[in-house]
């Protein structure tokens, strides 16, 4: 008998042994929120560092100073696929911001010409869009704008005014014919039809 309550005043004393068990997940969750937060700010450091590269690149083009362009544009797309990376892990694969950091890293390539990857990565950011908003959403219709660029870039006058017209009514369903999209989207298919 004593040594039964001698064995009960211990479990009562050391518990039921479930201490190991609940530090360990602590530390996990505490280790899965740095991890988390460290991966949101790695993520916004190298997507504004490709954002600036970017734009930078974007006046080199629209001022004829290709070869700088294409250069920036490289430099860009390294720094975008690693804030790709780490957007993904913090949202996941197919979340609308993975869809739009996906189309800026397209469009970075595009910048440095390096057109197969830029297709590819235009294909996925549409599949992305679409799966994530929907065929009647705006940032839908802006990836399907953004793929038609890419082969305006190529000179692919098919292509690029096949994009374009399947824009053209999420554009103005979405924002109207009065607004710029409307008339950025025209100016594009004007253009395109110029290519030979």
């Amino acid at each position: 008998m004593k040594e039964q309550d001698d064995l009960r005043q211990r479990i009562i004393q050391d518990g039921p042994g479930n201490r190991p068990i609940i530090m360990i997940i602590g530390v996990l969750v505490a280790f899965l929120v740095v991890a988390y937060v460290s991966a949101s700010i790695m993520w916004a450091y190298f997507d504004g560092q490709a954002f600036g590269l970017f734009s930078s690149a974007e006046k080199d083009m629209a001022e004829g100073r290709y070869s700088e362009a294409k250069e920036k544009g490289a430099k860009a797309a390294a720094s975008m696929t690693t804030a790709l990376m780490f957007n993904k892990f913090v949202k996941g694969k197919s979340h609308a911001e993975v869809a739009n950091d996906t189309l800026n890293l397209a469009r970075c390539y595009d910048v440095s010409q390096d057109f197969q990857k830029s297709e590819d990565l235009h294909q996925q950011a549409c599949e992305l869009f679409l799966k994530a908003k929907g065929d009647s959403d705006y940032e839908y219709g802006w990836s399907l704008l953004s793929f038609g660029d890419h082969y305006k870039a190529m000179h692919n006058r098919g292509k690029a005014l096949e994009y374009y017209n399947k824009a053209l009514p999420i554009i103005e369903k979405t924002r109207g014919t009065a607004g710029n999209d409307y008339k950025w989207t025209i100016q594009r298919i004007e253009q395109a039809k110029q290519l030979n």
